[in-house]
């Protein structure tokens, strides 16, 4: 199969979509060979227009630039699969994708819809591929199954860091009569390079009897590794005063004190450094039995144990090759180490009424991994060095059902998630960005009902209707140092309400093929962006509802080839995607930089052609 799209998007620039696949029997229902491949290419509709920086001294003449944020991705996969004979069966597969931005996709309300002003062009590559094995057996009483992977990805992007860096060398510069930077208010921009690394392993055995009890057991082994250098960069950095300032410690701290500081520093671009290793290896031991009380009742129990153990080392510099004031002794690098086990359970009993009609209720805990805070905000009381998993208990009854000889589904949902232990982030305190952390709060809590609709109405139109409805929100206070989180406040980032629905007609015998028009909408509810405007109540923290639709239409012939018109975004909305609030602008009297959102792509027209082949 070929398929090949070509689309425009309002405002902006053209869109392209090429991929296909191809099954090639080497072995006749012995050994078979499957490959995809796919390139893709998102044309911008951001501007980059002209503007000073806060300060008024620096413009970005050099980077505008009209629909410059791009999105170029490409990749693959591989499976070969093997029959061994008729108890085994053996697949390895390979994948991976390449993927490149430039520009942002940011909107700055002050400026206008799709534009911004910007003084470094911003990038993301994203690399990553992924290969396993797996084997399965029939061993007459189980199915045997055993799976291998190694993934690997490579992160490298950077940003434009003038706002911060603007705001930091006034307000340390000119209101506190610090001369530590110099008076063009210099900046960089925000750099990062991160390397993944996991090889995980799955053996788990399925009975096959007939009997009225069912099980399954199983263990699993990860190894996970993360390797991070971040920093900021600013290639005049050496014509600072803080670079001055920085030559100077040098010289106390390592000629005059004595510690294992170079003096002098050897020249540098970068004035924050921070190399970061994460190392976690997670094992669990996992089961599940179910048994078949009547022919209408079943239950089923499972629990997990499992066990995490995490080693991680960061050393920042400041600049590079100047570890941070106090601590020079260490030479800026912090260690840390810990382990945590613990165990999971889940039930569930089905009990079906009729033949098409069943009812459900389901119980099951799931957690996230704690972690550690940074040893030098730990050591100021601040946040604690360790913070804990937290866990989330979801319980559902429902029912599943289908009426009209099949034609009609309806499935109907109530839920309740209880969250302990919240991990919660501690905000930096006056300004000093590294004072922060993760801390564990109170409780939450998230209760409401789902509801999932299909009907096929006639043999040519087919309808469907689904929606979820909750009330996400802490019960408990949550002390921070700042402020406190009050029982009642929303969860950020969780909307109450989503809704979708959607039609498909069908022609048949049009043109030698099949015509076919579909239309889809969806609606999401507001939520809050940030914890502390949930807070505080400020509706500047407020990501607006938004509604989408969607329209196609196509023919489908019988030799295999296939035309597809495509109108996304349909009624051009404007959706928020993300919305962030910074007042560092304001500081120099600038209502720029401030209720940055990012939006949905605007309409987007396109033409999709594909090519089956027997």
């Amino acid at each position: 199969m070929l398929s090949a799209e070509l689309s425009t998007t309002k405002g902006g620039e053209a869109n392209y979509d090429l991929h296909g696949w191809v099954n090639i029997p080497v072995i006749e229902d012995r050994f078979a060979i499957r490959a995809v491949g796919y390139v893709s290419h998102d044309g911008g509709y951001i501007d980059n227009v002209l503007g000073t920086s806060l300060e008024g001294s620096v413009d970005n003449a050099s980077v505008v630039e009209e629909d410059y944020n791009e999105w170029d991705t490409a990749g693959g996969r591989v499976r070969a699969t093997w029959t061994a004979s008729d108890s085994w069966e053996f697949d390895l597969a390979y994948m991976f994708q390449e993927s490149n931005t430039v520009g942002s996709w940011e909107s700055d309300p002050a400026i206008g819809d799709f534009k911004h002003v910007k003084f470094f062009k911003e990038f993301r590559d994203d690399d990553w591929s992924q290969a396993s094995l797996t084997a399965k057996g029939d061993l007459g009483f189980a199915e045997l199954t055993f799976n291998a992977s190694l993934f690997e990805r490579d992160i490298v992007y950077a940003w434009d860091n003038m706002v911060y860096e603007q705001f930091k060398d006034a307000y340390f510069g000119v209101s506190l009569g610090i001369p530590l930077y110099n008076s063009d208010y210099t900046f960089g921009n925000i750099f990062s390079d991160q390397q993944e690394e996991s090889t995980a392993y799955e053996l788990r055995l399925v009975s096959n009897s007939d009997s009225k009890l069912g099980w399954m057991i199983g263990g699993y082994y990860e190894d996970k590794t993360t390797d991070w250098f971040f920093g900021a960069l600013n290639e005049d950095y050496v014509g600072t005063t803080s670079w001055d300032a920085a030559q100077a410690y040098a010289y106390y701290y390592g000629v005059y004190l004595g510690y294992d500081i170079q003096y002098p520093l050897p020249e540098t671009d970068i004035g924050y450094a921070q190399n970061y290793a994460n190392d976690i290896k997670q094992t669990a031991v996992f089961g599940t039995f179910d048994y078949e009380i009547t022919d209408a009742l079943r239950v089923s129990v499972g629990a997990r144990w499992f066990r995490f153990e995490r080693e991680t080392s960061k050393t920042e510099q400041f600049p590079f090759g100047l570890p941070p004031f106090g601590s020079f002794d260490t030479a800026g690098r912090e260690v840390a180490s810990g382990d945590e086990d613990d165990t999971v359970y889940k039930l569930g009993v089905t009990y079906s009424v009729a033949d098409d009609v069943m009812l459900y209720a389901h119980y099951a805990e799931g957690f996230r991994l704690g972690g550690d805070n940074s040893l030098r905000a730990a050591a100021t009381g601040f946040v604690p060095e360790t913070f804990l998993s937290d866990k989330v208990v979801n319980t559902e009854i429902g029912l599943k059902s289908t009426f009209a000889d099949g034609k009609v589904r309806v499935n109907l949902i109530a839920f309740q998630m209880d969250w302990d232990d919240i991990q919660i982030s501690q905000a930096s305190v006056n300004g000093q960005w590294w004072l922060r952390g993760t801390i564990n709060g109170g409780k939450g809590e998230n209760k409401g009902f789902e509801i999932e609709t299909q009907w096929q109405v006639t043999s040519r139109l087919y309808a469907y209707a689904n929606g979820s409805f909750g009330d996400p929100k802490y019960t408990e206070d949550i002390v921070r140092l700042n402020d406190v989180v009050p029982a009642g406040t929303p969860m950020v980032w969780a909307h109450k309400q989503k809704v979708s629905f959607g039609i498909e007609y069908t022609i048949p015998d049009v043109f030698g093929g099949e015509l076919w028009f579909s239309y889809n909408q969806s609606y999401e509810g507001e939520k809050w962006n940030d914890l502390t405007n949930a807070i505080s109540g400020d509706r500047d923290g407020i990501v607006p509802s938004y509604s989408l639709a969607n329209a196609h239409a196509g023919l489908n012939m019988d030799n295999g080839w296939e035309v597809q018109l495509n109108i996304r975004n349909m009624f051009d909305e404007k959706a928020v995607n993300a919305l962030f609030n910074d007042s560092s602008a304001a500081f120099f009297g600038d209502l720029r930089f401030d209720n940055i959102r990012t939006y949905s792509r605007p309409r987007t027209v396109g033409v999709t052609v594909r090519k089956r082949f027997e």
